[in-house]
C-alpha cells in the first residue's frame, strides 16, 4: 500500500498534491480550524514527512509551485474545475486554508537543497545557482516578508553542502543571508523616532487619565460629605417593621 502511494505520487505529482490539499489530508478545512480554535496543526508534518521523504524531488518542487499559485489566488482551469467536482475535491480554498500551506514550505525547501544537485532534473534547472535564484524568487512571492526570507535562507544554508551544490552557489547563498541581516539591521536603525505630536499626545492621554482618577476620587469624597456618614438604604425605613415570611399576608 505504501509503495503504491509513493508510485502514484511520483508518476502524477500534480494530481497527488491536489488530493492532499483539496481533500484536506495535510491541512485542516476552515470549519475545523474554527472548531479547534487553531491556525495550523504541526502534527500533519510528523504524520506525512515519512511519506514525502520517499518521493522524488520533482514532487517537492511542484508542490511549492502549487502553493505559490494558491497564495496568489490564481484561477484554476475549467478542466481542473470539472475534474475536482467529479472526484470530490474542494474547488476553492479560503485564505485560512491556504495559509496553512506556508507552514509546509520550510520542509520542502530543505528537502530540495539536501538532495544532491546531480539528482535534480535538468528540466527544472541547469545549474545550482539557477535553482537557488528560482527558489529565492518563489520565497519572496510566497512570504513577502524580510524576516521569513532571512529565516528560510538560513535553513537552506544549513542543509546545502559544497559537495552537492558547489562553492559558487554556497557563496551566493551566504551573501544573501548576510545582506538580509544587514537590511534588517538598517531598517531598525532607520526607524523614525516618535514625533513631537506623538509625544505630546501620549503625555496628554496620560494626564487625562490621571485627571480622571483625581476627579473620581473628589466626587466620592463629596458624596460622603453630603451623606454625613449616614447609612443609605435602598427602601424607606419603617419603625414598626417586622420580618414577614414570603407569601404570607400581613
Amino acid at each position: 500500500m505504501f509503495e503504491d502511494i509513493i508510485g502514484f505520487g511520483n508518476s502524477d505529482p500534480v494530481l497527488f498534491i491536489d488530493i492532499l490539499i483539496r481533500k484536506f489530508y495535510i491541512i485542516y478545512a476552515d470549519s475545523k480550524l474554527k472548531a479547534k480554535k487553531i491556525k495550523y496543526n504541526p502534527l500533519f508534518e510528523k504524520l506525512y514527512t515519512p511519506l514525502f521523504d520517499n518521493l522524488k524531488v520533482e514532487f517537492h518542487c511542484k508542490l511549492i509551485d502549487i502553493v505559490l499559485n494558491l497564495i496568489d489566488g490564481c484561477e484554476i482551469s475549467e478542466v481542473s474545475r470539472k475534474l475536482y467536482k467529479k472526484i470530490g475535491l474542494r474547488v476553492t480554498l479560503t485564505q485560512s486554508e491556504t495559509d496553512q500551506l506556508l507552514e509546509w514550505t520550510p520542509y520542502f525547501k530543505k528537502f530540495i537543497f539536501k538532495t544532491p544537485f546531480s539528482m535534480i532534473p535538468k528540466t527544472l534547472c541547469k545549474t545550482p545557482t539557477e535553482l537557488l535564484d528560482a527558489m529565492i524568487n518563489k520565497i519572496r512571492l510566497i512570504y513577502r516578508s524580510d524576516k521569513a526570507m532571512e529565516r528560510l535562507l538560513k535553513q537552506i544554508l544549513e542543509v546545502a553542502t559544497e559537495e552537492n551544490y558547489g562553492k559558487e552557489m554556497l557563496n551566493q547563498l551566504s551573501e544573501l543571508v548576510r545582506t538580509s541581516e544587514v537590511s534588517a539591521t538598517n531598517k531598525k536603525i532607520l526607524e523614525f523616532p516618535p514625533s513631537i505630536d506623538d509625544i505630546l499626545a501620549e503625555k496628554s492621554a496620560t494626564k487625562r487619565s490621571a485627571d480622571d482618577d483625581v476627579d473620581d476620587e473628589n466626587e466620592n469624597k463629596r458624596r460622603k460629605n453630603e451623606l454625613g456618614g449616614k447609612k443609605v438604604y435602598l427602601l424607606e425605613q419603617h419603625d414598626d417593621w417586622r420580618p414577614t415570611p414570603f407569601g404570607m399576608s400581613v
